[in-house]
């Protein structure tokens, strides 16, 4: 392996009864160096973010010890701009060998596209021009109707247990008249959602989710439906 890293994983079997396997990491460093190893971060967007939105990514390298040619990302996406904010890097298994974490702040150099955008972010290593790594970079669309957070969990310590409840909120793009929850679970009892009187926004309601009287403590997936007044 001239270049690069990999971790095979080595699984001897041993005579004890209590650990009868043992996985254990072996570490190959190419005979190369310095290399980019990888790149890294999330560059996930939602539809119609700030211009003032920032994400960060982490570019690694396996170099010397003295710090030579910092990687540079760059991107098929023109509103996208790169700023290092730091570099950190610790000693490898192998002497004279450092594992070096350039860290970038990814901004926008003027309003992203109100639309859906993807693309990649890409860094070419400083030292061998012919090795590319990137990561996608793409927006999401709003749903219309979203219940944040999408899942909780709700401990029932008896059956109506009065004190259990669930907290959650009904976000929309726009003002939507009537909405409703619907519990789906027909098993061990159905749940009673409420709004919050006097708190949130038109665009945001606050709902409670309690156990109704029949419900039961043994474990189970309630699945909540929310409907606006036309039943959709």
């Amino acid at each position: 392996m001239p270049v690069g890293e990999r971790i095979p994983p080595i699984t001897p079997n041993t005579d004890s009864p209590a650990t009868p396997r043992i996985t254990l990491n072996f570490r190959m460093l190419g005979s190369r160096k310095p290399f980019l190893l990888d790149i890294e971060g999330d560059l996930a967007y939602v539809a119609d973010s700030s211009e003032a939105e920032t994400r960060q990514i982490v570019v690694t390298t396996v170099e010397g010890p003295e710090r030579r040619e910092s990687p540079a990302p760059r991107s098929d996406l023109a509103f996208l701009k790169f700023e290092r904010i730091n570099v950190t890097e610790k000693a490898s298994v192998e002497p004279n060998t450092y594992v070096r974490r350039y860290a970038f702040r990814v901004g926008f150099t003027s309003s992203p596209p109100s639309g859906a955008f993807s693309g990649l972010v890409s860094v070419e290593d400083p030292w061998d021009h012919t090795r590319i790594d990137s990561i996608n970079a793409y927006s999401q669309a709003i749903p219309a109707i979203r219940m944040v957070p999408a899942h909780t969990t709700l401990k029932l310590v008896a059956p109506a247990d009065k004190a259990a409840h669930a907290r959650f909120a009904v976000v929309t793009t726009e003002v939507i008249k009537g909405l409703t929850i619907e519990d789906q679970t027909d098993v061990n009892g159905r749940f009673v959602d409420e709004r919050v009187p006097g708190e949130g926004t038109p665009q945001m309601m606050i709902f409670l989710a309690r156990p109704g009287p029949d419900a039961s403590p043994v474990p189970d997936l309630h699945r909540l439906i929310v409907r606006d007044a036309e039943g959709v």
